[in-house]
């Protein structure tokens, strides 16, 4: 092959070379090094090329919570730059929230002591592309909680209903003052802020018709028309089977949850599932903090479910 000391000689002094900066700089730590946390398994609703999302929210709570879904839908909404069109519509009070095809749906309950205090379930195309999504606020740790951490936590899953990650998953920093940065001051951390608009934006683009980032946006319509292909091939996606199968999975969930709740009965607040091997085999632990989780799990050759878990905080 030769003599490489010419090439060598011609790089000059390595030791001039800073490392870090390089990793500061690194391509693939997300888009533009923003804050937010691994995009390696984004999924997103299917959007009408890069003028923004345009989704139904299904209002099932009960009236304890309407104040705090209303500030919730409205910071997320006007958010600039300007990517979601919203439009609520109320149902009727469902405390087991089961999934309706095309909409997010919010509810509320008395789920017991099952280690989480907030969840969303998102069924998607294994495409990437989200079908429907569910989030349910647990009474058990909120009902006489104050209203921040209400707020919070309605705050929290509806932005990860719309398929944003967190910005920060290290609770000994200091808060962002977003909704999706782990806390244990939610108070700190009530609304959603501009770099989830930004990150809203980077995958919907915007109403005005604004691609915000060319990867994300490749990525968009990509998923799309996989989408547009699958549902020709069907009237209606979630339904019969399908759906039985959803049930069956959030319960295994809910369960192992629950069980590990009363396996460390003296430190109730935090849920710990270190190893991916203690949650049912069907379901994959992606990550896991002392406030959240993350889990995976394919219902079949088409579809699968993600589920954001968090977890009750102690101050």
């Amino acid at each position: 092959f030769g003599n490489f000391s010419d090439v060598l000689d011609g790089m000059g002094n390595w030791s001039d070379i800073n490392i870090e900066d390089y990793w500061d700089n690194d391509p693939f730590l997300g888009v533009d090094n923003d804050p937010f946390v691994d995009d390696s398994d984004i999924i997103m609703w299917q959007s009408k090329g890069n003028s923004g999302l345009q989704l139904k929210l299904l209002n099932a709570l009960d009236d304890s919570w309407e104040e705090f879904f209303d500030v919730a839908v409205r910071d997320w909404e006007d958010g600039q730059p300007d990517t979601l069109t919203l439009t609520v519509k109320r149902g009727d009070i469902d405390h087991a929230c089961e999934p309706v095809d095309g909409l997010m749906k919010v509810c509320n309950g008395n789920y017991k002591e099952t280690g989480w205090v907030g969840i969303n379930m998102m069924s998607h195309t294994n495409g990437g592309i989200i079908i429907n999504s569910v989030a349910k606020m647990n009474e058990f740790y909120l009902l006489n909680s104050n209203d921040n951490e209400r707020q919070y936590t309605m705050c929290h899953e509806i932005g990860h209903g719309f398929g944003l990650p967190h910005t920060d998953e290290n609770f000994n920093n200091l808060d962002l003052g977003n909704c999706l940065d782990y806390t244990r001051f939610p108070q700190n951390n009530l609304h959603p802020d501009e770099t989830n608009y930004n990150r809203l934006a980077s995958f919907y683009g915007t109403v005005d018709g604004q691609d915000r980032d060319s990867f994300m946006g490749v990525r968009r319509r990509s998923a799309n028309a996989w989408y547009d292909n699958i549902s020709k091939q069907t009237d209606t996606i979630f339904s019969g089977k399908l759906k039985d199968k959803y049930k069956t999975a959030m319960s295994e969930l809910e369960d192992e949850l629950r069980q590990q709740v009363l396996s460390n009965s003296n430190t109730t607040s935090v849920v710990s599932i270190r190893n991916s091997e203690n949650v049912s085999r069907r379901w994959r632990l992606l990550k896991e903090h002392p406030l959240g989780g993350e889990y995976s799990r394919r219902l079949n050759k088409k579809y699968s479910l993600k589920a954001h878990v968090l977890y009750p905080h102690s101050n």
